[in-house]
Protein backbone atom coordinates (compact mmCIF):
# COMPACT_ATOMS: atom_id res chain seq x y z
CA UNK A 1 0.00 0.00 0.00
CA UNK A 2 1.32 3.47 -0.82
CA UNK A 3 1.48 6.51 1.25
CA UNK A 4 1.64 9.89 0.77
CA UNK A 5 5.33 10.82 2.47
CA UNK A 6 8.72 9.40 3.37
CA UNK A 7 7.98 6.90 5.98
CA UNK A 8 5.84 3.96 6.97
CA UNK A 9 5.97 2.45 10.19
CA UNK A 10 2.86 -0.19 11.07
CA UNK A 11 1.85 -2.14 14.30
CA UNK A 12 -0.52 -4.74 14.95
CA UNK A 13 -3.52 -3.43 16.23
CA UNK A 14 -7.10 -6.14 16.80
CA UNK A 15 -9.98 -4.81 15.30
CA UNK A 16 -13.43 -4.36 17.28
CA UNK A 17 -13.61 -8.66 17.16
CA UNK A 18 -10.13 -9.24 17.70
CA UNK A 19 -9.24 -10.12 14.52
CA UNK A 20 -5.61 -8.39 13.67
CA UNK A 21 -5.68 -5.24 11.92
CA UNK A 22 -2.77 -2.57 11.17
CA UNK A 23 -2.52 1.24 12.41
CA UNK A 24 0.26 2.81 9.84
CA UNK A 25 1.99 6.22 10.58
CA UNK A 26 2.76 7.30 7.69
CA UNK A 27 4.77 10.94 6.36
CA UNK A 28 7.52 12.89 6.37
CA UNK A 29 5.57 16.27 7.38
CA UNK A 30 2.25 16.37 9.04
CA UNK A 31 2.66 12.57 9.33
CA UNK A 32 -0.66 11.11 9.87
CA UNK A 33 -1.82 7.85 11.62
CA UNK A 34 -4.20 4.68 9.64
CA UNK A 35 -6.12 1.98 10.12
CA UNK A 36 -6.24 -1.31 7.95
CA UNK A 37 -9.12 -3.17 8.49
CA UNK A 38 -8.51 -7.09 7.98
CA UNK A 39 -11.78 -8.42 5.42
CA UNK A 40 -10.82 -11.33 4.83
CA UNK A 41 -10.97 -14.65 7.16
CA UNK A 42 -7.93 -15.40 9.23
CA UNK A 43 -7.88 -18.98 7.34
CA UNK A 44 -6.86 -17.37 4.26
CA UNK A 45 -3.04 -17.13 4.19
CA UNK A 46 -3.06 -14.04 2.34
CA UNK A 47 -4.08 -10.96 4.32
CA UNK A 48 -6.22 -8.79 3.00
CA UNK A 49 -6.75 -5.05 4.61
CA UNK A 50 -9.28 -2.35 4.16
CA UNK A 51 -8.34 1.48 4.68
CA UNK A 52 -10.89 2.76 7.37
CA UNK A 53 -9.18 6.12 7.11
CA UNK A 54 -7.59 8.73 9.03
CA UNK A 55 -7.25 7.88 13.33
CA UNK A 56 -7.98 11.06 14.94
CA UNK A 57 -5.83 11.48 18.69
CA UNK A 58 -7.63 13.80 21.15
CA UNK A 59 -5.95 16.21 23.16
CA UNK A 60 -2.90 16.11 21.51
CA UNK A 61 -1.01 18.73 19.03
CA UNK A 62 -0.26 16.64 15.73
CA UNK A 63 2.26 18.69 14.72
CA UNK A 64 4.47 17.45 17.28
CA UNK A 65 4.62 13.99 15.51
CA UNK A 66 8.03 14.20 13.25
CA UNK A 67 9.85 12.46 10.60
CA UNK A 68 10.40 9.43 12.66
CA UNK A 69 7.85 9.15 15.12
CA UNK A 70 6.76 5.41 16.05
CA UNK A 71 3.68 3.96 17.73
CA UNK A 72 3.68 1.20 20.07
CA UNK A 73 0.56 -1.23 21.52
CA UNK A 74 0.59 -1.73 24.75
CA UNK A 75 -1.99 -4.37 26.46
CA UNK A 76 -3.45 -2.27 29.17
CA UNK A 77 -6.62 -4.62 30.76
CA UNK A 78 -7.59 -5.56 28.18
CA UNK A 79 -7.26 -2.17 26.70
CA UNK A 80 -5.16 -1.42 23.97
CA UNK A 81 -3.05 1.64 24.23
CA UNK A 82 -0.69 3.26 22.11
CA UNK A 83 2.62 5.06 22.96
CA UNK A 84 3.60 7.65 20.62
CA UNK A 85 7.49 8.50 19.66
CA UNK A 86 7.73 12.21 19.10
CA UNK A 87 11.11 13.19 19.36
CA UNK A 88 12.33 13.04 22.97
CA UNK A 89 9.32 12.12 24.59
CA UNK A 90 6.90 9.56 24.44
CA UNK A 91 3.07 10.81 24.70
CA UNK A 92 0.65 7.90 26.19
CA UNK A 93 -2.85 7.17 24.39
CA UNK A 94 -5.74 5.72 26.24
CA UNK A 95 -8.36 3.83 23.88
CA UNK A 96 -11.47 4.89 24.03
CA UNK A 97 -14.28 3.44 20.99
CA UNK A 98 -14.03 2.24 18.01
CA UNK A 99 -15.53 5.10 15.51
CA UNK A 100 -16.71 4.13 11.81
CA UNK A 101 -14.53 1.18 11.69
CA UNK A 102 -11.56 3.30 13.12
CA UNK A 103 -9.89 2.91 16.89
CA UNK A 104 -9.70 6.69 18.63
CA UNK A 105 -7.64 7.80 21.31
CA UNK A 106 -7.44 10.42 23.81
CA UNK A 107 -3.84 11.56 25.10
CA UNK A 108 -2.99 10.88 28.70
CA UNK A 109 0.34 12.82 29.25
CA UNK A 110 3.86 13.03 28.08
CA UNK A 111 6.81 10.62 29.77
CA UNK A 112 9.86 12.30 30.06
CA UNK A 113 12.91 12.90 32.35
CA UNK A 114 15.24 15.44 32.15
CA UNK A 115 18.02 13.60 33.61
CA UNK A 116 17.61 10.22 31.17
CA UNK A 117 18.23 11.07 27.57
CA UNK A 118 16.61 9.22 24.92
CA UNK A 119 16.65 9.22 21.36
CA UNK A 120 12.71 8.80 21.11
CA UNK A 121 12.44 7.47 17.58
CA UNK A 122 14.30 3.71 17.81
CA UNK A 123 12.36 1.95 20.78
CA UNK A 124 11.98 -1.29 19.64
CA UNK A 125 11.25 -5.28 21.57
CA UNK A 126 9.90 -5.50 24.86
CA UNK A 127 11.82 -7.96 26.81
CA UNK A 128 11.00 -9.48 30.37
CA UNK A 129 13.96 -10.36 32.56
CA UNK A 130 13.52 -13.37 35.07
CA UNK A 131 11.56 -11.98 37.52
CA UNK A 132 8.55 -11.08 34.99
CA UNK A 133 9.41 -7.47 34.47
CA UNK A 134 9.44 -6.04 31.35
CA UNK A 135 11.59 -3.18 29.83
CA UNK A 136 11.27 -1.21 26.22
CA UNK A 137 14.96 -1.05 24.66
CA UNK A 138 15.43 2.21 23.43
CA UNK A 139 18.58 3.66 21.80
CA UNK A 140 20.12 6.87 23.82
CA UNK A 141 22.43 8.21 21.42
CA UNK A 142 25.36 6.24 21.35
CA UNK A 143 24.65 3.33 23.77
CA UNK A 144 21.22 0.72 24.35
CA UNK A 145 18.78 1.28 27.61
CA UNK A 146 16.47 -1.10 29.14
CA UNK A 147 13.32 1.07 29.90
CA UNK A 148 11.14 -0.77 32.79
CA UNK A 149 7.23 -0.71 31.84
CA UNK A 150 4.48 -0.91 34.42
CA UNK A 151 1.12 -1.72 33.49
CA UNK A 152 -1.60 -0.64 36.28
CA UNK A 153 -5.53 0.70 36.37
CA UNK A 154 -4.31 4.48 35.55
CA UNK A 155 -2.49 3.61 32.43
CA UNK A 156 1.16 2.79 31.29
CA UNK A 157 4.25 3.97 33.43
CA UNK A 158 8.21 3.94 31.97
CA UNK A 159 9.93 4.33 34.85
CA UNK A 160 13.32 6.32 33.30
CA UNK A 161 15.11 6.88 36.36
CA UNK A 162 14.57 3.44 37.01
CA UNK A 163 16.46 2.22 33.49
CA UNK A 164 19.05 -0.04 32.79
CA UNK A 165 22.42 0.37 30.63
CA UNK A 166 22.71 -2.75 28.11
CA UNK A 167 26.03 -3.83 29.13
CA UNK A 168 28.46 -7.13 27.86
CA UNK A 169 32.04 -8.24 28.79
CA UNK A 170 33.50 -5.04 28.22
CA UNK A 171 31.41 -2.39 29.97
CA UNK A 172 28.48 -0.37 28.48
CA UNK A 173 27.87 -1.82 25.16
CA UNK A 174 28.22 0.69 21.86
CA UNK A 175 28.90 0.14 18.47
CA UNK A 176 30.54 2.40 15.78
CA UNK A 177 28.19 4.72 13.41
CA UNK A 178 29.11 6.05 9.91
CA UNK A 179 26.57 7.80 7.90
CA UNK A 180 26.07 11.08 9.73
CA UNK A 181 28.09 10.63 13.26
CA UNK A 182 26.78 14.32 14.75
CA UNK A 183 28.08 13.82 18.38
CA UNK A 184 29.95 10.87 18.60
CA UNK A 185 31.56 8.27 16.52
CA UNK A 186 29.13 5.76 18.14
CA UNK A 187 26.16 7.93 16.80
CA UNK A 188 24.26 6.72 14.26
CA UNK A 189 20.84 4.77 13.03
CA UNK A 190 21.38 1.21 14.89
CA UNK A 191 18.40 -1.05 15.42
CA UNK A 192 18.29 -4.06 17.59
CA UNK A 193 15.73 -6.86 18.44
CA UNK A 194 15.33 -10.14 19.72
CA UNK A 195 16.41 -13.18 18.28
CA UNK A 196 15.92 -16.46 20.04
CA UNK A 197 18.75 -18.32 17.61
CA UNK A 198 19.26 -21.15 19.59
CA UNK A 199 15.83 -21.93 20.72
CA UNK A 200 15.96 -21.56 24.69
CA UNK A 201 13.81 -18.52 24.79
CA UNK A 202 16.20 -16.31 26.35
CA UNK A 203 16.88 -12.63 25.42
CA UNK A 204 19.68 -12.72 22.72
CA UNK A 205 19.72 -9.69 20.61
CA UNK A 206 20.48 -9.21 17.22
CA UNK A 207 21.81 -5.64 16.31
CA UNK A 208 21.98 -4.11 12.80
CA UNK A 209 24.06 -0.90 12.93
CA UNK A 210 24.53 2.22 10.96
CA UNK A 211 27.56 1.04 9.26
CA UNK A 212 25.52 -2.71 7.77
CA UNK A 213 27.23 -4.75 10.20
CA UNK A 214 25.22 -7.43 12.72
CA UNK A 215 26.59 -7.44 16.24
CA UNK A 216 25.05 -10.41 18.98
CA UNK A 217 24.11 -9.74 22.07
CA UNK A 218 24.06 -13.07 23.92
CA UNK A 219 22.01 -13.48 27.52
CA UNK A 220 23.99 -15.51 29.45
CA UNK A 221 23.89 -16.83 32.96
CA UNK A 222 20.79 -14.68 34.42
CA UNK A 223 20.66 -15.16 38.03
CA UNK A 224 17.54 -17.60 38.63
CA UNK A 225 14.64 -15.42 40.46
CA UNK A 226 16.75 -12.01 40.47
CA UNK A 227 16.55 -9.27 37.65
CA UNK A 228 18.54 -8.05 35.25
CA UNK A 229 20.09 -8.87 32.44
CA UNK A 230 23.38 -10.59 31.56
CA UNK A 231 25.13 -10.36 28.42
CA UNK A 232 28.13 -10.98 26.49
CA UNK A 233 28.65 -9.74 22.66
CA UNK A 234 29.82 -10.88 19.64
CA UNK A 235 30.46 -8.69 16.45
CA UNK A 236 30.51 -7.39 13.66
CA UNK A 237 29.11 -11.40 12.93
CA UNK A 238 31.06 -13.30 10.19
CA UNK A 239 29.29 -15.66 7.73
CA UNK A 240 31.18 -19.26 7.40
CA UNK A 241 33.15 -18.22 4.60
CA UNK A 242 35.01 -16.05 7.58
CA UNK A 243 33.59 -12.79 5.52
CA UNK A 244 32.41 -9.48 8.05
CA UNK A 245 28.68 -9.40 6.63
CA UNK A 246 28.04 -5.82 6.06
CA UNK A 247 24.25 -5.11 4.74
CA UNK A 248 24.99 -1.63 3.01
CA UNK A 249 24.20 1.37 5.26
CA UNK A 250 21.57 1.52 8.37
CA UNK A 251 21.04 -2.34 9.05
CA UNK A 252 17.96 -3.23 10.30
CA UNK A 253 17.58 -7.22 11.27
CA UNK A 254 14.70 -9.14 11.92
CA UNK A 255 14.21 -13.24 12.91
CA UNK A 256 11.76 -15.77 11.53
CA UNK A 257 12.07 -19.18 10.75
CA UNK A 258 12.65 -19.79 6.84
CA UNK A 259 13.38 -23.17 5.80
CA UNK A 260 11.40 -25.07 8.25
CA UNK A 261 14.16 -26.63 10.56
CA UNK A 262 13.00 -24.87 13.79
CA UNK A 263 15.73 -22.10 13.75
CA UNK A 264 15.54 -18.99 13.40
CA UNK A 265 17.19 -17.41 10.60
CA UNK A 266 17.87 -13.90 9.85
CA UNK A 267 16.29 -11.33 7.40
CA UNK A 268 18.34 -7.93 7.19
CA UNK A 269 17.62 -4.50 4.96
CA UNK A 270 19.73 -1.68 4.48
CA UNK A 271 20.76 0.95 2.13
CA UNK A 272 23.69 3.02 1.42
CA UNK A 273 23.22 6.46 3.14
CA UNK A 274 25.57 9.42 3.04
CA UNK A 275 28.96 8.68 4.47
CA UNK A 276 28.41 5.32 4.13
CA UNK A 277 28.48 5.08 0.76
CA UNK A 278 32.12 5.35 0.42
CA UNK A 279 32.91 2.08 2.43
CA UNK A 280 30.08 0.18 0.97
CA UNK A 281 31.42 -2.67 -1.05
CA UNK A 282 28.20 -2.09 -3.65
CA UNK A 283 26.39 0.90 -2.88
CA UNK A 284 22.45 0.26 -3.00
CA UNK A 285 19.62 -0.88 -0.70
CA UNK A 286 17.78 -4.18 -0.43
CA UNK A 287 16.59 -6.94 1.76
CA UNK A 288 18.34 -9.90 2.53
CA UNK A 289 18.60 -13.71 4.13
CA UNK A 290 21.06 -15.00 6.44
CA UNK A 291 20.19 -18.89 6.96
CA UNK A 292 20.90 -19.71 10.57
CA UNK A 293 23.29 -23.39 10.64
CA UNK A 294 23.14 -23.84 14.23
CA UNK A 295 25.37 -23.49 17.33
CA UNK A 296 29.56 -24.09 16.88
CA UNK A 297 30.81 -25.63 19.64
CA UNK A 298 30.87 -22.34 21.86
CA UNK A 299 27.74 -21.89 21.02
CA UNK A 300 27.53 -19.23 18.77
CA UNK A 301 25.18 -18.87 15.86
CA UNK A 302 26.70 -19.88 12.43
CA UNK A 303 25.42 -17.94 9.68
CA UNK A 304 25.54 -18.64 6.33
CA UNK A 305 26.34 -15.83 3.84
CA UNK A 306 23.75 -13.28 2.70
CA UNK A 307 21.54 -13.56 -0.21
CA UNK A 308 18.97 -11.14 -1.58
CA UNK A 309 15.58 -11.51 -1.07
CA UNK A 310 13.79 -11.76 -4.95
CA UNK A 311 11.01 -8.88 -4.45
CA UNK A 312 8.89 -7.62 -7.40
CA UNK A 313 10.74 -5.12 -9.63
CA UNK A 314 8.70 -2.49 -8.27
CA UNK A 315 10.60 -2.33 -4.78
CA UNK A 316 13.57 -0.74 -5.75
CA UNK A 317 15.16 1.07 -2.24
CA UNK A 318 17.10 4.04 -3.27
CA UNK A 319 20.42 5.94 -1.38
CA UNK A 320 20.50 8.24 0.86
CA UNK A 321 16.79 7.07 2.19
CA UNK A 322 15.65 4.24 4.70
CA UNK A 323 14.18 1.17 4.87
CA UNK A 324 12.04 -0.24 7.63
CA UNK A 325 11.48 -4.32 8.70
CA UNK A 326 8.88 -5.87 11.62
CA UNK A 327 8.45 -9.35 11.91
CA UNK A 328 5.55 -10.47 13.83
CA UNK A 329 2.64 -12.66 13.27
CA UNK A 330 -0.54 -10.69 11.99
CA UNK A 331 -2.93 -14.20 11.72
CA UNK A 332 -2.63 -15.81 15.24
CA UNK A 333 -1.38 -18.85 12.89
CA UNK A 334 1.48 -19.23 15.00
CA UNK A 335 3.83 -18.30 11.80
CA UNK A 336 5.76 -14.64 11.49
CA UNK A 337 4.98 -12.39 8.57
CA UNK A 338 7.39 -9.86 7.69
CA UNK A 339 6.68 -6.22 6.98
CA UNK A 340 8.80 -4.19 4.49
CA UNK A 341 8.17 -0.12 4.37
CA UNK A 342 10.68 2.07 2.41
CA UNK A 343 11.28 5.78 1.85
CA UNK A 344 10.08 7.34 -1.03
CA UNK A 345 11.20 10.65 -2.18
CA UNK A 346 9.43 14.07 -0.63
Amino acid sequence: YFYTGANTRPVLYPDESGIPGLLVIAGSNKQQIFYLKRVNPISERKPVFRNMGKVHIYGIDESRMNFHSKICLFENNKRNDLLLATGNYLAVLKFTTWNEGKPQFQFVNWIKDHNVPASGYLYNDIIKDATGKRYIIDFAGNHWKLIPVERNENGIILHYTDSLKIMDQNGIFRVEGETDPQFSPEWGYHRMARWDFDGTGKNHLIVGTDKGHLYLLREVSSPSGKGGFNFVSAGPLKDTTGLVIRIHSRAVAGSIDLNGDEREDLIVGGISYQLGIKSDPVPGGGLYYLLNLGNDKSGWPRLAPPRLVDMDRGFRPRIHSHIGLQIQVIDHDNEKEVIISRQEPY
